[in-house]
């Protein structure tokens, strides 16, 4: 299958074929692409309404500055803060809660949270059973 065009074939063959007037340096002439009417109407000197819609809430005038200092401290820990903070798995945690031996837990709202103090008193019971233990 031969084409007779050498143009098609050059096309399939991905080689370039100059016009007997075309220089390989000369650039080629750009492809006519349709006016853009918001840059059409701002040459004529018409308004063109912003792409964006206003929200209608007014824009800060100065920039929100981040709190200084330290955060506040912790009050309260969520039960898998709790186990981060005290490297234990939160199955484990649930396991000595159901034994009896976990700290007392508050419950806000849906959420159960142990408050730090509670925390501290459960850590020095554990520290006392360890020195007991051995």
């Amino acid at each position: 299958m031969h084409s007779a065009d050498p143009a098609v074939e050059a096309a399939v063959h991905g080689k370039t074929i100059l016009d007997r007037g075309e220089k390989k340096d000369a650039p080629r002439p750009k492809q006519k692409r349709p006016a853009d009417p918001a840059i059409v109407a701002a040459a004529a000197g018409k308004f063109t309404p912003s792409p964006h819609q206003p929200t209608g809430v007014p824009k800060p005038t100065q920039e929100l500055l981040m709190p200084r200092g330290p955060p506040p401290p912790r009050a309260a820990f969520t039960v898998p803060e709790f186990c981060a903070a005290h490297r234990i798995s939160v199955a484990k945690y649930y396991e000595i809660k159901r034994e009896g031996w976990g700290p007392v837990e508050m419950v806000v709202g849906r959420r159960r949270v142990i408050a730090v103090e509670s925390a501290e008193r459960w850590r020095r019971e554990r520290e006392t059973a360890a020195i007991d233990a051995a």
